[in-house]
């Protein structure tokens, strides 16, 4: 039988993520906030790393006594999600550029080159 490893229900973060804590303070099934968060706000150049949107909602989190889950996205529909840099000849073109009709362009990260891989593997041992 599988076992989740942080069970319960999660409130999804936006703009104010304190006033969506202190309503679900009295409800003890709902264990925090998942919050999504782009590659390119933690990584605006390359090795140089900015958690303070991390941090913020991580302090906050534990102001309330509650978790937070991560949803790192390097996909986008309308933006970008993915860091400027790995769109440069440096790493191959590792972005795959996105084109749907409902929405404005975005772009995907190319996970099977093995450069970008690499900087998927640096962002996480930072984290």
């Amino acid at each position: 039988m599988a076992v989740k490893w942080n069970p319960g229900h999660y409130v999804s973060s936006t703009d104010n993520l304190e006033s969506a804590l202190r309503e679900i303070e009295p409800l003890p099934f709902m264990r925090g906030a998942a919050a999504r968060v782009n590659w390119s706000q933690l990584e605006p150049a390359k090795g140089s790393y900015d958690f303070e949107p991390l941090n913020y909602r991580l302090k906050t989190c534990e102001k309330f006594g509650r978790q937070l889950i991560l949803l790192l996205s390097w996909k986008g529909f309308g933006s970008s999600a993915s860091p400027a840099y790995l769109k440069s000849d440096e790493s191959a073109g590792g972005v795959l550029p996105i084109r749907p009709k409902t929405t404005g362009p975005g772009d995907n990260i190319k996970l099977w080159q093995p450069r970008v891989l690499e900087r998927v593997q640096e962002l996480i041992t930072a984290l």
